[in-house]
């Protein structure tokens, strides 16, 4: 049932084998998704750290008048991307800012093989990000835990190890990974991921914090 649309009714889980292109085609009103959205501006690796970078997230939120709480879709060195959420969420959908379902779960973001992308995803103000083709992401270097196991991991293991988070989002002297699996979600097979220098520019992804 993992593949496809599925909720659970007084204790059973329900499948669809089809769904639409909008979350509401597909999981009852009961089920609260994930948002995952791109800030509209082109950043450094130097975010301010990860406060910092949930700060921007929330004021580009706030400016669209998108309601949920928001933060920095990012890697550091004591929070991997697939603890950022609690466990009881990780089953939860994702959809853009238009309420159009990217994946069927969070949790697939860090399964293998590539997750089945659905649509785009958009920027606040609900337009195609177009300045770049990278999105900042970062590792959790040295970490070996299956927690861990994130999209990255599957798709530059021989980053995994190093620095890859502009020194946890402060420096704009070291390294940070990139990747376009996001921002060209709707062609996954070109997914691809660089180790580029902090002091270039490209894109801030977000996502909303689960209500569950």
């Amino acid at each position: 049932c993992s593949s496809f649309p599925h909720h659970r009714e007084n204790g059973v889980v329900r499948c669809s084998s089809s769904c639409g292109l909008l979350v509401s085609d597909c999981f009852p009103p009961s089920v609260k998704p994930i948002q995952l959205a791109a800030d509209g501006s082109l950043r450094t690796g130097y975010l301010g750290g990860l406060r910092s970078a949930d700060r921007i997230c929330r004021s580009g939120a706030k400016k669209n008048r998108v309601a949920d709480t928001f933060h920095a879709f990012l890697n550091t060195s004591t929070r991997p991307l697939p603890g950022a959420i609690s466990e009881s969420a990780l089953d939860m959908p994702v959809i853009n800012i238009k309420g159009e379902l990217l994946l069927m779960s969070w949790k697939s973001l860090f399964q293998s093989p590539s997750p089945a992308w659905r649509a785009k995803v958009l920027t606040f103000s609900g337009h195609t990000p177009r300045q770049s083709r990278f999105a900042w992401l970062g590792t959790s270097p040295g970490s070996d835990s299956e927690e861990d196991a994130l999209l990255i991991r599957r798709v530059a293991p021989l980053h995994r190890r190093r620095d890859t988070t502009c020194s946890d989002w402060k420096s704009v002297s070291s390294r940070g990974l990139a990747s376009t699996m996001l921002v060209n979600a709707a062609d996954s097979r070109r997914a691809a991921v660089s180790l580029r220098r902090c002091h270039q520019r490209n894109l801030l992804l977000c996502f909303s914090q689960p209500q569950v």
